[in-house]
Order: structure tokens, then C-alpha cells, then sequence
């Protein structure tokens, strides 16, 4: 190999300065200790625990991230009002704080006190008075003698209402003191009333309900019903209370009724309800971008 002058001497002083720089870092590097935990896998338990690889899917919803504010004093009836938080209010938008009830007041009322002030007209027929039977199913399909019969007076909700003096709350709820044989009464709409007589309703107890064909004229026992006065719509509950859990359907208030006993057996009188009425506030709404304010949190 021929170098050009000068070049041999340049390659020889590149190569001195390199070893130089290699030789100072071999001789500083100095010995450490690190700690390194290893596992032994001798044993697989993953056989012990029931696994699922399937995708889970959760109810998502944006405006609860900022309006979903409750404390154990708003819930109501497994409802999640409004509660713990300050807020800045702004006009309509997609963020409406809901409130809890105000005005609120609850009784117990025997419907036989009120049957002279009833409504009780047939909507198929249109007749001044009004007796229907129900054949009240508790339990399983095909089970014999599982009947129980109740002949009672049909009367519309509306009236129960008025009667009671409760039409000037914007929410009534109503519902049987207990599934007990003698404390039911049954709500439902006249959908659920045969056009020809015999005018006989067959609901059966939500345990059972499952185990009966679907269109033959079995209907859900619905023990409660929540009123809605500014829309006239009435939804309705097998449970004891206006439960989203136990919500069945919804129907007009005027298509809607209470059925309960005439008293034919003292031991037995069917006409007992509970009520529960209320009025909401007005609906306000938020800034978002002011975000909330935790309140009653120790600094």
C-alpha cells in the first residue's frame, strides 16, 4: 500500500489519540452490583380461576362525568340526584343538573274511604259502574290450583288523584303496602281489560312470570306506578316502589287504572295504597368549562 506524503504520519496520529481514549476508559471502568429477580415457574394455577377472554361493554355517558355528582343524602329510590358539588349555571345545553324532589309528602289511604269519589266506567261498555275480576297467578306454569281470585272495583287513576288530593304535584307515586295476598292491588292500563265481558284480568307475580307463554293474555303484576302530571304518562313497576330496576312499561294516564277489592272479606281488603308525591325544580344546566367545586370536603 503506497501512501500519499504526509498521509502515513496523519493515519499514525489518528490511531495514537484512539488507543490513547480507549485505554483511559478500560483502565477508569470500575466493577458494579446490580440485583436481578428471576422467578421459577413451577407450577400453573391458572386452572383454579374461572377466565373469559370475551369483550366487557359498559353504558357510557359523557355529560354524567360532569353532572353525576351525588352523596348518600341524594339518592332517592336507587336514583343519583344532584348533590355534593358547586357548579356554574349557563343557558340550555347537553349538561342538565338533575335535582331530588322538593315539596314532598307521603300518606297511606284505605281507595274504599274514596270509592263514592272514584271514577270506576268501563271503557269497553261505558257504563256508569264497573266490577272486573282478576286471576292473580303466583305460581309456576302448569301448576294447578295456583289461582287467587279478586273481585274488585276498576277506578281510573286520574280520579284516585283528584281524590286524594294530590293533583297539584307534578309527581305521584302509588303502591301496595306489601305482595302479601291481602295488600295487593294491581295497576295496569284498560289495554289489558277484555273488550267482552267477562271483563277478567290474569297478571301474575314477577318469580313466576317467566314461566308463562307470551301472548296469551298473562300480564306482569304491577304493584306500583310513578305519575308524571305534566305529561300525563304513567309508568309502571312490579316492585314496591318506582325502581328503574323494576320499571315494566308506561302508558297514558288516561288508559290507566287501579283495581282493588270491594271489600267482600274483612280480612282480606285489597284497597289499602301507599302514595308519595312531589314537585321538581326547574332544570338547570352547566358550564363545563368552569368545571365543579367538591363541596363539604375538609381543606
Amino acid at each position: 500500500m503506497k501512501f500519499e506524503s504526509g498521509m502515513l504520519g496523519f493515519l499514525i496520529v489518528v490511531l495514537a489519540i484512539g488507543g490513547g481514549i480507549a485505554g483511559t476508559y478500560l483502565l477508569s471502568a470500575e466493577p458494579t452490583t446490580q440485583e436481578i429477580t428471576k422467578y421459577n415457574l413451577v407450577a400453573d394455577i391458572s386452572g383454579l380461576f374461572d377466565t373469559d377472554e370475551s369483550p366487557q361493554y359498559f353504558d357510557y355517558d359523557l355529560s354524567q362525568n360532569y353532572t353525576g355528582y351525588y352523596t348518600e343524602d341524594t339518592v332517592i329510590n336507587g336514583v343519583n340526584y344532584w348533590g355534593g358539588a358547586d357548579f356554574t349555571p349557563t343557558g340550555v345545553n347537553n349538561y342538565p343538573i338533575r335535582y331530588g324532589p322538593q315539596n314532598e309528602t307521603s300518606g297511606q289511604y284505605d281507595l274504599m274511604d274514596y270509592n263514592s269519589s272514584l271514577t270506576t266506567s268501563d271503557p269497553p261498555g261505558n257504563v256508569s259502574t264497573y266490577s272486573m275480576g282478576v286471576n292473580y297467578k303466583r305460581q309456576a306454569y302448569g301448576i294447578t290450583d295456583n289461582t287467587g281470585f279478586i273481585m274488585g272495583n276498576y277506578a281510573t287513576l286520574s280520579s284516585v288523584v283528584t281524590a286524594l288530593g294530590l293533583d297539584s304535584y307534578d309527581v305521584i307515586e302509588l303502591y301496595c303496602t306489601s305482595e302479601n295476598w291481602a295488600d295487593v292491588v294491581f295497576f295496569g292500563s284498560t289495554d289489558q281489560i277484555p273488550s267482552t265481558s267477562p271483563y277478567t284480568t290474569t297478571y301474575v307475580n314477577k318469580s313466576v312470570y317467566d314461566t308463562y307463554p307470551e301472548g296469551q293474555g298473562y300480564y306482569l303484576a304491577c304493584f306500583s306506578c310513578k305519575i308524571n302530571m305534566t305529561a300525563q304518562r304513567v309508568d309502571f313497576y312490579y316492585g314496591l316502589t318506582a325502581s328503574t330496576q323494576t320499571f315494566v312499561r308506561s302508558a297514558d294516564l288516561s288508559d290507566s287504572f287501579v283495581l282493588y277489592s270491594t271489600g267482600l272479606v274483612q280480612d282480606y281488603p285489597h284497597s289499602v295504597i301507599n302514595t308519595r308525591a312531589y314537585d321538581t325544580q326547574n332544570i338547570d344546566y352547566m358550564d363545563i368549562s368552569k368545571g365543579v367545586t367538591v363541596t363539604g370536603v375538609g381543606a
